[in-house]
């Protein structure tokens, strides 16, 4: 019964060994493959939607304190703001999002550069019907977001998102015209 025991322990042993070495590798994998995804682009190259949301031409990049943001100027003159956030949603990793502000720091367009919610049900916080949502929205005002039935921490994930980052820039420049 002894030998039976210390097999049976071994084995389980073994299993949950295998299992975390598994998780863990999967782990990594996925991370390695977000960074070389992105690795050598600028932010710059991945705001392509924004060029016709926003309607900028030239993207300047300005660093306050340890906040990093690009002002954005069409024909010269300046014409608002791209943030990139970063917010909690159901997946592993952060919810990266860009958001589009005009110099009165109402929302012009959000972009999600990379999650790791659910596909399906937490993937649909993702759609550019969902997203729309946030157009207009701010300037001092509270932002709302009628999120996914079903996907609330996906949802809750993306208001937050766009929140932080207006609430930075509102930090860093105040709402005001330029």
């Amino acid at each position: 019964m002894n030998e039976r025991l210390k097999a049976a322990l071994a084995l389980i042993l073994l299993v949950l060994v295998s299992a975390g070495i598994l998780a863990g590798t999967n782990t990594a994998v996925h991370r390695i493959a977000v960074h070389l995804a992105t690795a050598g682009l600028q932010l710059e190259d991945l705001v392509a939607p924004f060029s016709s949301v926003i309607g900028g031409d030239q993207f300047a990049k300005v660093r306050e304190g340890d906040v990093e943001y690009r002002k954005v100027f069409r024909e010269g003159e300046h014409v608002g703001y791209i943030i990139e956030v970063s917010s909690e949603g159901y997946g592993f990793d952060p919810i990266v999002l860009i958001v589009g502000a005009g110099t009165d720091l109402v929302v012009t367009g959000v972009a999600v550069l990379s999650h790791d919610e659910t596909p399906g049900l937490g993937g649909r916080v993702f759609s550019e019907e969902n997203l729309a949502q946030f157009t207009g929205q701010g300037g001092g005002a509270e932002i709302r977001f009628d999120g996914v039935s079903g996907a609330t921490y996906s949802s809750s994930g993306v208001l937050s998102g766009v929140r932080k980052g207006i609430g930075t820039l509102a930090g860093i420049t105040g709402p005001r015209q330029e």
